[in-house]
């Protein structure tokens, strides 16, 4: 999947740096940029993503415990590690970073809420006598990434008759179909109310409905250009019995 970080469709904002641990001396802190990321103009069904970047800014060693996402569209946002090669924790010395991939995936017209939480603990080094020792209950801070999400998941009018899905539009790539349009003739249900016309129904399966010219289409012999029978019947539907089926002795 291609990521737009700055791309049209990718929104970032500022920064959001947050300490894990108390820094009594010297411990990482947790940088996490952009603080937010919003996805937006998406299309219905669109997939879009944007990578987002995990840092230690302190002096002493972070590790990255957990991330976690919460969304309010039921699993639509998802954040993994960019470099897969290996799992959580992942430890970071001072001035490394470390990737997130944030994805959404395509929905319905609507605007969408995440949010990845990023568990980060931090080893403080105490320095004293001239040399530093570890202390024994280091801390573990949660940073939050916030991913509010319009997802443009724009009401679309895709075959452009002026009409919307959401608005009852049945088949939003056929022009012709929307509440209230004329029926046409073309086996759809043009206006869009659950049903085609009896007319359209090509009942006897001959390949033709009423409307076309089926004059009869209770016999599977009978349409517009059939072969006549001899049977009495108007098959091709001309309005006329050949001369041969006519019994003038009657």
């Amino acid at each position: 999947m291609t990521h737009r970080v700055l791309a049209m469709s990718a929104t970032l904002t500022s920064l959001l740096a947050l300490g894990c641990g108390e820094p009594v001396t010297v411990g990482g802190t947790l940088v996490v940029e952009p603080a937010a990321v919003a996805f937006t103009d998406l299309l219905p069904a669109e997939i879009d993503g944007a990578f987002v970047q995990l840092g230690n800014d302190g002096d002493g060693t972070l590790s990255v415990l957990a991330v976690e996402v919460t969304d309010t569209g039921g699993g639509l946002f998802d954040a993994v590690l960019a470099d897969d090669e290996e799992a959580l924790p992942r430890q970071l010395e001072p001035g490394e970073t470390l990737l997130l991939d944030v994805s959404f995936a395509g929905a319905p017209p609507g605007a969408y809420a995440g949010l990845v939480q990023v568990t980060c603990d931090s080893e403080l080094l105490y320095l004293g006598g001239g040399r530093a020792a570890r202390d024994a209950d280091s801390t573990a801070s949660v940073a939050t990434v916030d991913l509010p999400v319009t997802a443009g998941v724009l009401v679309v009018d895709g075959d452009g008759d002026g009409w919307t899905a959401a608005e009852g539009d049945c088949d939003d790539d056929d022009p012709t179909a929307y509440p209230g349009a004329d029926e046409l003739c073309d086996g759809v249900d043009n206006d869009c109310d659950g049903s085609l016309p009896q007319d359209e129904a090509d009942l006897d399966l001959d390949g033709q409905a009423t409307c076309e010219g089926d004059c009869d289409d209770t016999l599977d012999h009978v349409y517009v250009g059939a072969p006549e029978l001899c049977n009495g019947v108007d098959d091709d539907c001309d309005g006329d019995l050949p001369d041969d089926e006519i019994d003038d002795d009657e």
